[in-house]
């Protein structure tokens, strides 16, 4: 069974908090990737037009 991944975000799509399931899921650890936006970072780039999108609504 999979542990649950969790990380915050703030409205602008900025990372703040990031468990140890999710530095194992996402490849980054928490120190690379806290005030990065998830834009660059954990959201593929095949799905990055359709975030981008999504958080301007």
């Amino acid at each position: 069974m999979r542990a649950a991944a969790t990380y915050g975000i703030i409205t602008a799509g900025v990372i703040t908090d990031l468990d140890r399931a999710a530095e194992a899921m996402f490849g980054w650890q928490r120190d690379q990737i806290i005030g990065r936006l998830m834009e660059g970072t954990i959201v593929p780039p095949a799905f990055r037009h359709a975030h981008r999108n999504g958080r301007a609504r």
